[in-house]
């Protein structure tokens, strides 16, 4: 059997068809399906997506669905995907986010030719129109990149050891921007 490559973490929460959306270019990936993982966290959704998600689950072995207690925010679920993650490298995507076909065999093989701890890649949005949040994908970031102060969104793959090393967890609870403190921490003991 494969050994898991990406681990692919979703928070979710009253998102209803907007997983539907997105869940065709997170299933469509050149990536062989037992390469890939993609782990939905619903925190505590009110509406059908929990119903959207178990039915999207049933005809995909590689589609994993935790639920949670809503925390009202997007840490705690992206925190309990990353305990679930097998794969060498964790790729953090909104609910409203698209990749392209190739988008992880292509970040994943990046990240192996440049032995990266983060790399950034390219993604579109379900939301109103989709729309381009990364132009091109990095070698390596460094704080004087200006390409790595562009962007402090989680979308990226992160390597899943170096994650683990450094104990890098997103603030639970209300906090506004918690992303910024998990990249920012990723990039400041990132190697490459």
């Amino acid at each position: 059997m494969p050994r898991v490559k990406v681990s692919v973490v979703v928070p979710v929460y009253n998102t209803g068809k907007y997983v539907d959306e997105c869940a065709p270019s997170l299933l469509g990936q050149s990536l062989p399906a037992d390469e890939y993982e993609v782990i939905y966290v619903d925190d505590g959704s009110t509406d059908d997506t929990l119903t959207r998600l178990e039915k999207i689950a049933a005809g995909h072995p590689n589609v994993q669905v935790h639920t949670q207690p809503n925390s009202g925010w997007p840490g705690a679920p992206r925190n309990l995907g990353m305990r679930h993650a097998k794969g060498e490298y964790i790729q953090f995507v909104d609910h409203d986010d698209m990749l392209g076909p190739e988008a992880l065999e292509r970040l994943y093989e990046h990240a192996k030719r440049n032995d990266a701890d983060v790399v950034l890649g390219k993604m579109s949005s379900t939301m109103v129109r989709p729309r381009r949040l990364f132009r091109h994908t990095v070698d390596a970031c460094t704080i004087e990149n200006d390409e790595l102060m562009q962007s402090m969104s989680p979308h990226k793959m992160f390597r899943r050891a170096f994650v683990e090393e450094h104990g890098l967890l997103f603030p639970e609870g209300p906090w506004i921007l918690e992303d910024l403190a998990f990249v920012s921490a990723a990039y400041l003991k990132a190697e490459r």
